[in-house]
């Protein structure tokens, strides 16, 4: 068993697809909601049709989920109540990935070096999603 998170976005899974594969790398399978008429009664609804219906970016260490959720319901937002916490072995590595998710993003703890880690970051990513770093 894994656990893979499933990211909501109201209309721009794509743009956030692309963004963490720049960012972690890996390859991406996609499938969009034109591609399957039979869920809409045949017709899918034009506005819809080349969004993401479900995608995964996979590397070598995780997978993550996206899509685009389209409701009545209040629009998909991220919040503090899930957090994305990414663990390393080296400082390096982690550094380079927390300046590469950092473009755009809100910084609340610029990565450095704390009395509990080697190396420790907490951002906002410019899509909401909260992300930790820290060296183990």
């Amino acid at each position: 068993m894994k656990l893979v998170p499933m990211l909501t976005f109201n209309g721009n899974a794509a743009e956030a697809l692309d963004h963490y594969q720049a960012v972690f790398g890996g390859q991406a399978d996609i499938a969009y909601y034109k591609d399957f008429p039979q869920e809409f009664g045949g017709q899918v609804p034009e506005d819809i049709a080349n969004s993401i219906m479900h995608a995964g970016l996979t590397n070598d260490l995780f997978t993550i989920y996206v899509y685009d959720e389209f409701t009545d319901d209040p629009p998909a937002r991220f919040n503090h109540a899930v957090i994305m916490m990414l663990a390393f072995n080296d400082f390096e590595t982690a550094q380079t990935i927390f300046d590469q998710l950092a473009q755009e993003a809100i910084v609340k703890e610029p990565f450095a070096s704390t009395s509990f880690s080697p190396g420790y970051g907490y951002l906002i990513d410019k899509f909401g999603l909260e992300w930790q770093f820290i060296v183990e």
